[in-house]
């Protein structure tokens, strides 16, 4: 991975995904494969400089409503049916990118990858509202606030009844 903006970038992370489907024969495709994925992490990257960037199989959870950023699915486009005359290129995978500026503002890169070793950048984005932190796991986050919104409640139910219970107190805190 190298930085080759104008700036330092913080809060990286990024994702390889292979394609949204992909072709078994003739006339089969499957989309079974489309959730495995691979994640990297690094804290910064100054301007210029490059870093191993070590994908680790999963080390993320992407829910299948929060796998797009902006109109960009962390997908690759699906794999063609093979057609002898077809010059369309069949894509292995997209790695998508996304880290913050010295400002705070959140930006991404994406890049598909065919069967010929070519790279094609599908985007860069800036000021972008959410970034892959925004997106991991954010369908727990959800329940884990709602859990916590009930627990409220129902200690608050109680401290009215109990206002002489101390552990209520110190639960409220």
């Amino acid at each position: 991975m190298e930085n080759q903006g104008t700036g330092t970038a913080f809060n990286i992370m990024s994702v390889l995904y292979g394609p949204e489907s992909v072709v078994l024969d003739f006339n089969t495709r499957t989309t079974d494969l489309n959730n495995h994925h691979w994640t990297c992490l690094t804290d910064s990257l100054a301007v210029g400089e490059s870093k191993e960037c070590v994908y680790q199989q999963g080390g993320s959870t992407f829910f299948q409503g929060q796998k797009h950023l902006g109109k960009y699915s962390l997908n690759a486009l699906p794999q063609p049916f093979i057609q002898p005359m077809d010059q369309e290129p069949t894509y292995l995978c997209r790695v998508t990118t996304t880290y913050h500026d010295i400002f705070r503002r959140k930006h991404a890169s994406i890049f598909d990858l065919d069967i010929n070793g070519n790279w094609t950048m599908r985007a860069c984005l800036e000021n972008i509202k959410q970034d892959l932190h925004d997106l991991e796991g954010s369908k727990n986050e959800k329940k884990g606030n709602l859990a916590k919104t009930l627990v409220t409640l129902v200690c608050r139910t109680h401290f009215n009844k109990m206002s002489n219970s101390g552990w209520v107190t110190r639960l409220l805190k």
